[in-house]
C-alpha cells in the first residue's frame, strides 16, 4: 500500500543476532515497515504466513528454509542477505529470490524492498 511518500510493507526477518535485529527494528520502524523477527529457522516457519511482502533471510547456511516457505507460498519474495545465492536454487526460484551481498549499506536494502514492492 502506498500512502504519500511512505510505503508500508510487512516483512519477516530471520536474524540470529539480537543486536542486529534491534538495529533492523529501529531502522524499519523509522521507514514505517511492519516487521516480525525470528531467531532461527524453526521460529521463522512458525511465524510465516502468506501475508508477508518479503521474507528477509540473514544467514548463509539456510538449509531447506526457502523450499519450506515455497511449499506454503510458491510466489513468496525472498531477499537473502548473504555472501552468495544458493547455487542449487532452480532457475524458477531465482525469479522471486533476490540477493544482497554482505557487507551492504542499509540504503541498498531499502532500495530493493521499495523498488520491487512498487510493481507488486
Amino acid at each position: 500500500m502506498v500512502v504519500g511518500a511512505n510505503i508500508f510493507m510487512k516483512l519477516l526477518v530471520l536474524e540470529q543476532n539480537e543486536l542486529v535485529s534491534n538495529i533492523y527494528k529501529k531502522i524499519f520502524d523509522k521507514k514505517q515497515y511492519i516487521a516480525d523477527y525470528a531467531k532461527n529457522e524453526s521460529e521463522c516457519l512458525e511465524k510465516f504466513d502468506e501475508n508477508y511482502d518479503y521474507v528477509v533471510l540473514e544467514n548463509s547456511k539456510l538449509g531447506n528454509l526457502e523450499e519450506e516457505i515455497r511449499k506454503i507460498k510458491p510466489s513468496q519474495k525472498i531477499l537473502s542477505l548473504s555472501p552468495f545465492m544458493r547455487s542449487d536454487s532452480p532457475p524458477e526460484l531465482k525469479e522471486t529470490q533476490d540477493l544482497i551481498e554482505k557487507p551492504f549499506a542499509i540504503l541498498t536494502l531499502f532500495g530493493k524492498l521499495e523498488i520491487e514492492n512498487k510493481y507488486v
